[in-house]
């Protein structure tokens, strides 16, 4: 994992324990709600990169994958998909 960025209300306990077991803080962002992340992403995709996103359906994450996916540039190599462990 090159970088981390945690959404949500659990966000910052789950930056706390990726830098206690290495993860270079300077790596890692936080954002308080998805709203926020969308206002101000912690990062800039650019195409080729692999994102994963986990979270709760009530986050409905869904919506910062489109804004993250609406950020790299038009006609770029993508293979961003949404998934579910759940039939």
């Amino acid at each position: 994992i090159d970088l981390l960025w945690a959404v949500g209300p659990s966000a910052p306990l789950l930056a706390e324990e990726a830098v206690s077991q290495g993860m270079a803080a300077s790596r890692v962002r936080v954002s308080a709600t998805v709203d926020d992340a969308l206002a101000e992403p912690a990062y800039e995709p650019r195409p080729g990169d692999t994102w994963l996103f986990k979270a709760s359906r009530g986050m409905r994450l869904e919506r910062l994958y489109d804004g993250v996916r609406a950020l790299v540039p038009e006609g770029a190599e993508h293979s961003g998909r949404l998934g579910s462990t759940r039939g």
